[in-house]
């Protein structure tokens, strides 16, 4: 176990003296972003595109919307038109079905009216 810890010993203080070194640099890095955010939010145009993107994505999510209802009211009159010609045929045959009930009596009149005045006689 010794000799591991003589080992490693050499690579932690290499590691250890890396990172005081790098440290320094990922402040800077880290007080460069913070900057560099601030100043984005404070910038006119930066601004603008944001309000810009914002306005389009809203705009995006009302045409979807709006694209659903059309999609849906289109459904809807699909369905109607169909129940429409459902009926507009129902009633083409019933009105077909009573208009052969009505000859048919007419018919049926015209005969028994003619084949009575012709039987008794002088």
């Amino acid at each position: 176990m010794l000799e591991l810890s003589a080992v490693r010993e050499p690579q932690r203080r290499l590691l250890q003296a890396s990172l005081r070194e790098h440290s320094g640099m990922l402040d800077r890095i880290g007080a460069l972003a913070q900057r560099y955010d601030e100043l984005r939010q404070t910038d006119a145009r930066t601004k603008a595109r944001g309000e810009a993107l914002q306005h389009l994505a809203e705009g995006v999510d009302r045409f979807e919307k709006l694209r659903s209802v059309v999609k849906d009211g289109a459904t809807f009159y699909e369905d109607v038109k169909s129940q429409a010609e459902r009926l507009r045929r129902g009633a083409a045959d019933f009105k077909y079905s009573r208009d052969i009930e009505r000859r048919e009596q007419i018919l049926q009149m015209g005969a028994g009216a003619g084949g009575g005045s012709g039987q008794g006689g002088p």
